[in-house]
């Protein structure tokens, strides 16, 4: 028989266990492939400092940016928004095939990320990072869903913060959360795929 997707330990974006557009307003949503899960169902996110991702590097005026890797949504990342070329780049917890990265500002008062782009390398430090995709965030306090449009195998994730709504003083961020599989999950599914289609 042919497994589910969650009998695999993964899960489609818009299932019903890990449907997330209901917190949010994301202005790019599609199916997602898979994810690797948590025992309790939810996704997996490689983005986690519980899981041992980390900050590596920022924009030297930035404050706080490990807070959005996080569990502590009170705590971001802030950035005086005139400040030019803001980034983060987050080691993540494995080298992993992303596929989506869901990111929100929780902060009232402060400015909105709006344009901004993602960008990867499996080595750290590097002058070539290959481009994953360029987003706009809607101008909500909540969290916001991104899906690449070609999965990529990163272990280093550039966020570039391009642009902002509002006028207020700091640009600020909460939440990043980043999902997809990892190499041992992948070759768990590669063997499940292969067996299925060997003969009884």
């Amino acid at each position: 028989k042919t497994l589910e997707a969650r009998d695999r330990g993964y899960v489609n974006l818009d299932d019903k266990t890990f449907k997330v557009n209901g917190s949010g307003v994301p202005s790019q949503l599609a199916n997602a492939t898979r994810y690797r899960l948590e025992p309790d169902g939810t996704g997996y996110n490689y983005a986690s400092a519980m899981k041992g991702a980390k900050v590596v590097e920022h924009t030297k005026e930035a404050k706080g940016a490990s807070n959005v890797l996080g569990k502590d949504h009170d705590k971001y990342l802030r950035n005086p928004c005139s400040v030019s070329n803001k980034y983060v780049v987050i080691e993540l917890a494995e080298e992993t095939l992303v596929d989506t990265v869901r990111i929100a500002n929780f902060e009232h008062y402060s400015s909105n990320l709006k344009e901004f782009s993602l960008s990867g390398s499996l080595h750290y430090p590097t002058e070539k990072w290959t481009p994953a995709g360029s987003f706009v965030a809607a101008n909500v306090k909540q969290i916001q869903t991104f899906r690449l449009m070609e999965p990529k195998w990163l272990r280093y994730l550039k966020l570039n913060l391009m642009s902002h709504y509002g006028s207020e003083f700091y640009c600020t961020l909460s939440v990043v959360e980043v999902f997809g599989i990892d190499a041992l999950e992948q070759m768990l599914e590669d063997l499940f795929v292969g067996s299925e289609t060997l003969p009884s």
